[in-house]
């Protein structure tokens, strides 16, 4: 197991693992303060605070370090809730971005109109597509494609 010594020290000064000895200045751990050390991470790993970890390592019982354990589910619950939600927004958000009514409305509002509904979608790539014209009433002149992957 690699830690840095800088991680030590201050896990020692928060009091979740001490020196069993001292040897020539050099730190030295039993077994049990090194177990110690790997369940402190597994904690980190899992997303505790160090001052959840504190409070598990102090609770007297399994019922208090289970009631820190329960608080911290809940919160990682609510979080993925949260980050859920926010992908779903913001797939909404690509899926009108990406929508031909979308890209006609918006060219309709410049002036263009869609030609003959000419809309499909690259199998290659995924984009679609859909073909403009100027709203001048002059249908054989082409104007440039709105394609949805275009950044304007």
């Amino acid at each position: 197991m690699g830690v840095a010594t800088s991680t030590l020290r201050y896990y020692e000064r928060r009091g979740l693992v001490t020196a069993d000895a001292r040897v020539s200045g050099q730190r030295r751990y039993r077994w049990s303060t090194v177990r110690r050390l790997e369940f402190v991470q597994m904690l980190q790993d899992a997303g505790l605070s160090l001052d959840e970890i504190q409070g598990v390592l102090a609770a007297d019982d399994n019922a208090s370090w289970k009631a820190i354990a329960r608080r911290r589910l809940d919160q990682l619950d609510a979080d993925l809730r949260q980050e859920q939600t926010e992908l779903a927004r913001e797939q909404l958000d690509l899926a009108n971005l990406r929508s031909p009514e979308r890209i006609a409305a918006e060219a309709a509002a410049d002036g263009m109109v869609p030609a003959t509904t000419v809309h499909w979608m690259s199998a290659a790539s995924g984009d679609e597509t859909v073909v403009l014209r100027d709203g001048s009433g002059e249908a054989d002149e082409a104007t440039p494609e709105a394609t949805t992957d275009d950044p304007a």
